[in-house]
């Protein structure tokens, strides 16, 4: 099974950003649509491959960091499109960043395997070894992703209708052991902390 630990943003920012995705889905027919309903606005800190019975083991650890940190804020930079996902990025803040780390060294060793997300340079290729995933460290690239086109033709119009959305920054405070699907995206909460 894969899970995430994440940080969820506030509900009323995840309600903006359902309802723009939903928008984007009705006018484009997206083929993976981040709707705050049946998959939910994540900031991914680490994927991991593991084993059911290790659950309660992965919740104490993310339980230990959230009691090691506090809230803070987190602004959102811009629109960034992939293959076929695009996102908006977050600033890669300092405290975001020891966030990242401190989940990474609770969580990592819980691991039984390798996600399906592939190393493409050194760095990737080492922690792809290590940790069974390679977009960690000094790869990692906080985002929110809002979904995946069908049709790659309507990348250019819909970047151009995210440009234009503002979101506004917020003050990180959600952390949470998630289940998710094939494509990365949080379909389920397991376990929910406040910092």
């Amino acid at each position: 099974m894969e899970l995430d630990i994440v940080l969820l943003p506030p509900k009323a920012l995840s309600q903006k950003i359902g309802r723009l995705v939903k928008k984007l889905d009705a006018r484009y027919g997206l083929a993976v649509a981040v709707d705050n309903k049946q998959l939910l606005p994540h900031i991914s800190l680490l994927h991991l491959k593991t084993k059911p019975g290790r659950i309660k083991k992965i919740i104490s650890a993310t339980l230990g960091v959230s009691r090691r940190h506090k809230a803070f804020q987190l602004n959102f930079t811009k629109p960034r499109a992939g293959q076929k996902f695009f996102v908006i990025d977050l600033k890669n803040t300092s405290p975001l960043y020891v966030l990242h780390l401190g989940v990474v060294k609770a969580v990592a060793k819980f691991r039984t395997g390798k996600t399906d997300l592939r190393a493409s340079n050194s760095w990737d290729k080492n922690y792809f070894k290590q940790y069974g995933v390679a977009n960690i460290l000094k790869n990692f690239r906080p985002h929110i992703t809002l979904g995946a086109v069908k049709n790659l033709k309507h990348m250019d119009k819909i970047f151009s209708e995210i440009e234009q959305v503002k979101l506004p920054k917020f003050t990180a405070k959600r952390l949470a052991v998630t289940r998710v699907n094939k494509y990365h995206q949080v379909t389920k909460i397991i376990k929910e902390f406040k910092l």
